[in-house]
């Protein structure tokens, strides 16, 4: 059920409970019934209030948890900078750091061109 449909079905509760309040004379033997509803309804926006607080808990939680990652992106982008600048770009030791050394420059050898015959 959707939140709207939960949240417009609690209104109308709230309209009829006021309503069952303000004829109470002109209804007699309707108190059990309006007792039960008042429970369910004061049960209802209790739940409801606490999903709201779950749900403002899970948004603070998520932005958190966001902005640590990019400090930790960040901060392993300086390390990896860090490491190579001590080491090298090309030493092979840093595979031990999960990095790729740069290959290493060197003369490219030509080869001769294929030369291909017309078939006959």
């Amino acid at each position: 059920m959707p939140k709207a449909t939960k949240n417009a079905m609690i209104e109308k509760w709230a309209l009829l409970l006021r309503a069952v309040r303000l004829n109470a004379a002109r209804l007699p033997g309707v108190e059990p019934y309006r007792d039960a509803l008042e429970r369910a309804y004061t049960e209802a926006l209790f739940n409801q209030r606490a999903v709201d607080g779950i749900r403002e808990s899970l948004r603070q939680t998520v932005r958190l948890r966001n902005e640590s990652h990019a400090e930790g992106y960040d901060a392993a982008i300086s390390l990896r900078h860090f490491i190579k600048s001590v080491l090298g770009p090309r030493t092979e030791a840093l595979r031990l750091f999960g990095m790729e050394p740069r290959p290493k420059r060197g003369r490219r050898d030509k080869q001769p061109a294929e030369v291909c015959e017309p078939p006959s």
